[in-house]
């Protein structure tokens, strides 16, 4: 069956946008044109598409003109000038909140630690509720100066004196409910601080080589070995057991947490299973000491690895060993727990900051919307004239 044919088409509409100045009351209009291409099935229906679409841009969009009296800006040229920007740096904050996750998360980048991601995310949320009150709440400023050079250029003219009985919401509005989201946004902006706000109101200490990086005695913690394993899709099991020496020089065991292989005789493999390369850690618990809080101790940590490697049609089990040895300084007694739940205050404060973007640019975007106090006039080859010479329209 042959492919349906496809044609194109392109329109302009040119017109006067007229409007009633929600400032001063008084009447204006601008120059206003739109070119489309559509598509149809026949270069009829391309035509027509076309043309009908660059009519409905002309009735139902706006081009960011002051008025002529006083410079203010209508409330649907305020969400034209807002909404793609408030738009663009969603996406952005998206983007950023996701790396910071991606990256605070990842197992393997150590050197990332909670706190770090905290802190990034701190920052990010401040510069989204400044940017949110640059773009949603800040009132643009009347542009007289603007609207001088337009009416010099003839792309804007005033149909009639202002006339405050006709004004309406006033110039540059604000949408209702703005300030209500901005200290939503300041507030989630606030609890992404959290984690960092807890470690100066509590001394707890951060550890690099640790997630999260705070710990004290009694709570369990998680060590990366220094070299990655190949095993048969990342498969392995671990046998750690270490020490803690302290400060003193005092020895203490360490309860290490066995991670158990479950492969037996035999495993079931996909056809796209393979030997992969797998970052490889080892689950101890500290010494339940209140003692040691605050202080700077050494780990010296031993970890047997078994694991499968694929060999030809089958897997060979292999077994392997390394040392651990590090330093932490310790926290309050099970600080793990309470730095976990304001790592989950952060993150609650971080979807705050984006609930607000989004309802503020539902907002910004709704602001005027439908568009009131305007109408299009058709443009005739008069209107390109020199004002003087132009004869009566009848207008």
């Amino acid at each position: 069956m042959a492919d349906a044919t496809t044609f194109k088409a392109k329109a302009t509409t040119r017109a006067w946008k007229q409007h009633t100045c929600e400032g001063c009351g008084g009447i204006f209009r601008y120059k206003m044109s739109r070119a489309v291409e559509a598509q149809g099935e026949t270069e009829e229906d391309a035509a027509i598409n076309a043309e009908r679409e660059s009519v409905r841009q002309v009735e139902e969009g706006t081009d960011i003109r002051p008025c002529p009296h006083c410079g203010a800006l209508q409330p649907a040229m305020v969400a034209a000038s807002r909404s793609t920007p408030f738009l663009v740096g969603l996406i952005v904050l998206v983007v950023l909140f996701g790396a910071i996750y991606l990256l605070g998360v990842g197992p393997a980048i150590v050197w990332f630690s909670y706190g770090s991601a905290a802190m990034a995310a701190g920052a990010v949320s401040a510069a989204a509720v400044i940017g949110y009150w640059c773009v949603a709440v800040r009132r643009p400023s009347n542009r007289p100066s603007a609207a001088a050079k337009l009416v010099a250029d003839r792309q804007l003219e005033a149909v009639s004196e202002p006339n405050k009985a006709s004004a309406g919401l006033g110039s540059n509005p604000t949408p209702q409910g703005t300030n209500l989201w901005m200290s939503v946004a300041l507030f989630g902006a606030l609890l992404t601080w959290s984690p960092l706000i807890a470690k100066v109101a509590l001394g707890w200490a951060s550890n690099a080589d640790l997630k999260p990086d705070v710990a004290g005695p009694g709570d369990a913690i998680q060590l990366w070995l220094d070299q990655p394993i190949e095993s048969l899709s990342g498969r392995h099991a671990t046998y750690p057991h270490g020490t803690l020496t302290d400060r003193s020089g005092v020895t203490h065991p360490m309860k290490g947490i066995e991670r158990a292989g479950n492969w037996g005789n035999s495993i079931n493999v996909k056809s796209d299973d393979r030997n992969k390369e797998k970052d490889v850690s080892a689950s101890l618990i500290l010494p339940d000491e209140p003692a040691l809080a605050g202080q700077t101790v050494t780990l010296d940590v031993d970890v047997g690895v078994t694991y499968p490697v694929m060999v030809g049609g089958g897997f060979d089990v292999r077994n392997t060993s390394a040392t651990i040895k590090r330093q932490l300084t310790l926290s309050s007694p099970r600080s793990k727990r309470s730095y976990q739940i304001t790592l989950g205050v952060s993150g609650f404060g971080a979807i705050l900051v984006l609930l607000a973007g989004f309802v503020l640019l539902g907002k910004v975007t709704r602001l005027g919307t439908p568009l009131t106090n305007s109408t299009v006039v058709p443009i005739h080859e008069a209107d390109d004239l020199p004002w003087k010479s132009r004869p009566p329209t009848g207008e």
